[in-house]
């Protein structure tokens, strides 16, 4: 029976679990996202954070008492050489990749802000709080919660109920301070350490649920301690500094969006944007219509097996022999760049180094780098008009083969290609894809 000599084309590229999962995307939401400034408190010489307006490289998770585990869980994987961005066209604008470069936990988060800022989002189930039977008394909630503390600052939602029962002292949407907190009930306070407010009614009425306190961290040096909070208390740096706290002047409280008041960062957990029914993408969450939703880039190798960094081929059975492997082109899309106020933590690698684990490279490439010594092929990877923060493209092709490794013919189950930085940690080169062709033998 006569055998066939031939090249055959060789396409690889990320492993085909969308036929398993179609709807699973390059980047994965983690959770929405504040700018913060973090500093050093020199008296307890621990990082301490406070909510900025004027841009930051530092973020922080924007609703810290109503994130989902799972977003909590997924803002902790975050790891320093990430690649995140921040916002959607959802919210009138949006971030570059941004590589992080530092990830730390802040004991204290302070708002020196001239208004109160809110830390629950409107899409968290309301804690609802009942008014106690009570007659000419001080103001009483019934704590079932057991969720604040002395001294914490609320925006609190009063429903009707409670006017047509005669308790007119509260105002829905006023900020109000807790002044007695114990394990069953706690009071409210006009002002931070006043009195409790008074509340005067004839008889005696039955208690009013529907009372929702949302949880404010008050202007003006305004603290939320954050010690042992886990992922609450963790910010990021990254690599540019932008502004996730503002929000846009043309988000107003009306449902209609027609008039009325704009929303402000005492307000901020209920500005939102539509969100459909059905999305085409997996992963979806409610909190990404919040402002702003922060995404993360996934692994373009095998992420259901975080421990694997190589793009593999099976070849087919009737491949008898390969006798030489030859690169004819490479992409690389969203690879990652720092820019240059950053090499002096971080490197940006300007090359990687092509290995294929089957092919043993004598004939390969010599270098004086030990990770580059005997590799395929040294993959351009960036130069100066690549240096800015974000994610750049490259790209290079030539049809008569960019490189071409002759051998001794030998039977091969695989080809399994690793790309490894000058370091030899795994190269960050965003979305990768490799035309090769080998010289096979058939029968």
């Amino acid at each position: 029976m006569s055998c066939e000599t031939r090249w055959q084309d060789v396409f690889l590229t990320k492993p085909s679990y969308g036929v398993q999962n179609p709807k699973e995307m390059d980047d994965v939401f983690v959770t929405s996202v504040m700018s913060v400034d973090v500093i050093n408190d020199p008296v307890t010489d621990s990082p301490i954070a406070r909510i900025t307006t004027s841009g930051s490289n530092w973020l922080m998770m924007g609703f810290i008492y109503s994130c989902t585990d799972k977003e909590k869980e997924r803002w902790a994987r975050v790891e320093e050489g990430d690649m995140i961005r921040v916002a959607t066209a959802d919210q009138g604008g949006f971030s570059d990749y941004l590589t992080v470069l530092e990830k730390v936990e802040v004991t204290n988060l302070y708002n020196t802000g001239s208004v109160d800022f809110q830390v629950v989002s409107s899409l968290a189930t309301p804690l609802s709080y009942s008014f106690l039977n009570m007659s000419n008394a001080l103001s009483r909630f019934v704590n079932t919660q057991n969720t604040f503390t002395n001294g914490d600052a609320v925006r609190l939602t009063v429903p009707a109920a409670a006017a047509t029962a005669g308790v007119t002292e509260f105002t829905d949407g006023n900020t109000y301070y807790v002044v007695e907190a114990i394990s069953t009930s706690l009071s409210l306070s006009a002002t931070k350490g006043g009195p409790k407010v008074t509340v005067a009614v004839s008889g005696i009425f039955p208690g009013i649920d529907g009372f929702i306190l949302h949880k404010l961290i008050p202007a003006t040096n305004g603290v939320l301690p954050l010690a042992g909070k886990g992922a609450a208390s963790l910010a990021i740096r990254v690599n540019f500094a932008i502004d996730a706290t503002t929000l846009p002047s043309h988000v107003s409280k009306d449902s209609d969006f027609t008039s009325g008041t704009a929303i402000t960062l005492a307000d901020r957990g209920m500005a939102t944007t539509y969100r459909g029914k059905t999305r085409t993408y997996d992963g979806t969450d409610e909190a990404e219509a919040l402002y702003y939703p922060c995404y993360k880039q996934r692994k373009w190798t095998d992420h259901h097996n975080p421990t694997s960094s190589v793009l593999k081929l099976h070849l087919p059975t009737n491949i008898k022999q390969v006798s030489a492997v030859k690169l004819m082109g490479y992409s690389m899309i969203n690879k990652r760049a720092i820019s240059v106020h950053h090499q002096h933590e971080l490197a940006d690698d300007d090359w990687f180094a092509l290995k294929i684990r089957e092919v043993h490279n004598n004939n390969g490439v010599l270098s004086n780098n030990r990770f580059a010594d005997e590799c395929f092929y040294v993959m351009h990877a960036g130069n100066d008009q690549h240096r800015r923060a974000g994610g750049v493209e490259l790209y290079a092709y030539d049809p008569q083969g960019l490189t071409c490794v002759n051998f001794t013919p030998v039977n091969l189950g695989s080809l399994s290609v690793e790309v490894v930085n000058r370091r030899g940690e795994e190269a960050h080169f965003g979305r990768m894809h490799l035309w090769l062709r080998i010289l096979v033998t058939k029968g």
